[in-house]
């Protein structure tokens, strides 16, 4: 069965549910469905919130919520519920981003025969906790996967250790890695050939720090560095500060500190960001000792994919998903939680010595890595799939 063409009355097509405007990874996937064929239209509720990359496709705010207030969060988002409804009825099939979002699209859906897609690209601290909230929000989120058609998460790892094993979810898992989409392709850099060394003659290092800027941490040891090397090191920021506290403003108001606004997903700000830096900051986010330390080891940052793009090597954290990539194909190196002062420099003395290496490296991993190939057509295929299932079961 084919996706059902757009009808006169506007029915048909996929209604996208997002908690937030302006994440890239949203709007990289609604274009992804949008090029391969689908209506797309969204539903979203603002929030103060990075404006990194908006979707292509009309889209229609559900309300206002506060960033961390859970509970007023929730009570905001039920309230979407009979709003949501009448778009949900134009729709063949839901696309919802979060456990919590698809839990509301369940909810709108209710009765109306459509099918529902859940895709997941983080797992946070208190979904893995081992008291009676982490088990009841486990149990709450297992029941609202198993009725989704599938899932779509953006790291392997997500898959094995939380949906499989503590889950015990059977839902059907579609993995789609945060990778950069065709259009980038135009785009091409150079590649320096010039040792470390001869790089670095009458120049500083410039460090880029780009995106959604959550890790204190990450901010404490930049800082740190930028101090500590005023004439030899600049660091190149451009994003969204989820904390506004004094640090940052501090940080911002430093020499050697350079900050190009906000950080967006699209191809000639890419390009700006990354020409201006020698080696990207993509050691976060990193949450600290109380976390359980395999959740943040499993996510995968669109750091990644960019800078493999844009042939740039990175410096990334110990024991995560990335960290393992770059210590796999030579793209720069990894760094722990050690004291600032050693780590200071402990990071310049790295660049300096072997960034000629790691930018040879990088320019000659596969295209596969960083670069969509099959995957829009793999999930239009589970996506009519899915709605193919609902209209036999509306039959029966």
């Amino acid at each position: 069965m084919k996706m059902k063409e757009t009808r006169k009355n506007g029915s048909g097509g996929i209604l996208f549910i997002l908690p937030v405007l302006g994440q890239p990874r949203h709007a990289k996937r609604i274009e992804m469905l949008a090029k391969v064929g689908f209506r797309t239209e969204a539903v979203a509720f603002d929030r103060k919130y990075h404006r990194g990359r908006t979707p292509g496709c009309p889209v229609y705010i559900l309300g206002k919520v506060s960033h961390g207030n859970y509970v007023q969060r929730f009570f905001r988002i039920v309230s979407g519920i009979p709003r949501l409804r009448k778009r949900v009825r134009r729709s063949e099939i839901i696309y919802a981003f979060g456990p919590d979002m698809v839990f509301l699209a369940h909810c709108a859906a209710f009765g109306l025969g459509k099918g529902v897609v859940l895709e997941v690209g983080d797992i946070r601290e208190a979904q893995v906790e081992n008291g009676l909230s982490g088990r009841l929000l486990r149990f709450f989120e297992k029941l609202v996967t198993e009725r989704c058609c599938f899932l779509v998460v953006t790291a392997q790892g997500f898959i094995e250790h939380y949906y499989r094993k503590m889950l015990k979810s059977k839902v059907d898992i579609v993995l789609i890695e945060n990778k950069l989409d065709f259009a980038l392709r135009h785009i091409s850099d150079e590649v320096s050939t010039l040792d470390s060394a001869e790089q670095f003659k009458g120049r500083p290092i410039r460090i880029g720090y780009f995106g959604l800027l959550r890790c204190a941490w990450s901010l404490v040891v930049l800082d740190a560095l930028a101090r500590s090397k005023p004439q030899d090191v600049e660091i190149i920021v451009a994003g969204y500060f989820m904390d506004q506290t004094d640090i940052v403003t501090r940080f911002l108001a430093l020499p050697n500190v350079f900050y190009r606004g906000e950080y967006r997903s699209t191809p000639g700000e890419l390009e700006k960001l990354y020409s201006g830096a020698d080696i990207i900051w993509a050691a976060n986010p990193y949450f600290g000792a109380s976390m359980n330390p395999w959740v943040f080891l499993l996510k995968r940052t669109n750091r990644f994919y960019e800078s493999c793009f844009f042939r740039r090597p990175m410096i990334t954290f110990e024991g995560t998903g990335d960290s393992a990539e770059v210590l796999k194909y030579g793209l720069g190196f990894a760094v722990e939680d050690e004291s600032v002062n050693e780590l200071v420099d402990f990071i310049y003395n790295e660049v300096r010595e072997n960034l000629g290496v790691w930018q040879r490296n990088i320019a000659s991993i596969p295209e596969t890595v960083f670069l969509y190939t099959s995957e829009a057509d793999e999930l239009k295929s589970k996506m009519v799939a899915c709605v193919d299932q609902e209209s036999r079961r509306r039959t029966y």
